[in-house]
């Protein structure tokens, strides 16, 4: 308000109506946020549109300021035309700061339907600048109204998720020693994957302690990385627990090697980690 106030000049009566003008068409650009990163990136699955990750927190003022350019006519018709707009707290989802690696506020990042970083917008960007970021992303131009049809009758491509472990339930696997198929209804985002679990109960066990759950040496075999010293995907079915934790073996015999002698292929790390819990 006060930048408009300033362009055009308080004391002219024809600079208050345009700064009535300009407040009624900010009010009208309506940005219909979601607060749920997980429903989100569904949503973004079933459109084909990628997700807008606004993370902010109510001591940021570069945040508060940043409203006004999330409600800018152009970048509000962009975010509702091309993008599945999130809105994330920064303070009250600390792991999926730490997941995507966000570094300071503001920051905008824009997500694939696979749940891969598109693109980081970091620090306050004017109306101007956000929008710039936002076209190099999205296909709809909002002057161009044969383009807009055109966009708007390509069907959406159909977007391949990224799913940890062919959806199977680690939660299960490790506290119940069961191969049980995850729902896509219950999932979260860990590693550049999305993991899917049994139940939403298995899903909370797992966002309380991620590391706990996933798999030693993210699941590669450690008989393969240790002889062969190649890093080879581990079978699910060939799945052990030692020390707590899962591993996966590329083979039977590898994980009759490692049942055998364990302390051969545990690297000195995690061998250290699990002694000391």
């Amino acid at each position: 308000m006060m930048q408009t106030q300033s362009r055009f000049g308080i004391g002219w009566v024809t600079a208050v109506g345009v700064l009535l003008a300009l407040s009624s068409r900010a009010e009208a650009a309506h940005v219909s946020w979601h607060k749920d990163f997980q429903q989100a990136a569904q949503e973004s699955i079933r459109s084909g549109k990628p997700m807008l990750v606004k993370f902010t927190a109510v001591w940021c003022g570069y945040c508060q300021k940043m409203k006004h350019s999330f409600a800018d006519k152009s970048v509000a018709g962009h975010l509702n035309a091309c993008f599945v707009p999130v809105i994330i707290d920064a303070d009250s989802n600390q792991r999926l700061v730490n997941a995507i690696g966000i570094e300071g506020l503001p920051t905008t990042v824009i997500i694939s339907p696979d749940l891969k970083v598109l693109t980081k917008i970091t620090g306050y960007k004017t109306p101007r600048e956000l929008d710039r970021h936002l076209i190099k992303v999205c296909n709809h131009q909002e002057t161009d109204e044969p383009r807009v049809r055109k966009t708007a009758a390509k069907p959406a491509k159909a977007a391949v998720v990224n799913y940890a472990f062919e959806r199977i339930c680690l939660v299960s696997m490790r506290n119940e020693r069961e191969l049980k198929q995850g729902s896509t209804r219950y999932t979260t985002f860990y590693k550049g994957a999305t993991v899917c679990f049994a139940s939403e109960a298995h899903r909370r066990r797992f966002q309380a302690a991620p590391e706990k759950y996933w798999p030693a040496l993210d699941g590669s075999c450690p008989v393969s990385a240790v002889e062969q010293n190649v890093q080879r995907k581990g079978e699910l079915h060939l799945g052990a627990i030692y020390r707590d934790r899962l591993w996966f073996f590329s083979t039977a015999e590898n994980r009759l090697k490692f049942a055998n002698v364990p302390r051969n292929y545990v690297p000195i790390r995690s061998a250290r980690k699990d002694h000391s819990d």
